[in-house]
């Protein structure tokens, strides 16, 4: 059995069980017992770290896809205009020039 484990899933419950369920008693598990963010705060956090996962996930993808196909992806989504028309670069897959 194969278990799969996302960040949000982990962070959500660890969130829920301490923010949540332990917020009475912060005593117990916080460093700085009387001092927790302010609402607007918690909203940046949660903003920025979905941010920075987002741009990092895309920038690992596109460079796992540059490896893996021999050339970057951008010059597959983009076209140059010649002449008027549109003309997409072609790609290399296993040594293999293709033109889109």
């Amino acid at each position: 059995m194969h278990v799969v484990y996302s960040s949000q899933g982990v962070c959500g419950f660890l969130q829920l069980y301490f923010y949540t369920l332990k917020r009475d008693n912060p005593e117990e598990w916080k460093c700085q017992p009387h001092r927790f963010l302010t609402r607007s705060n918690e909203m940046h956090e949660i903003a920025v770290g979905t941010m920075n996962m987002t741009i990092a996930g895309t920038v690992s993808g596109l460079i796992t896809c540059w490896v893996v196909n021999g050339t970057c992806v951008l010059n597959l989504v983009t076209c140059w205009v010649v002449n008027g028309t549109c003309v997409k670069p072609g790609y290399m897959l296993g040594g293999q020039w293709y033109v889109c």
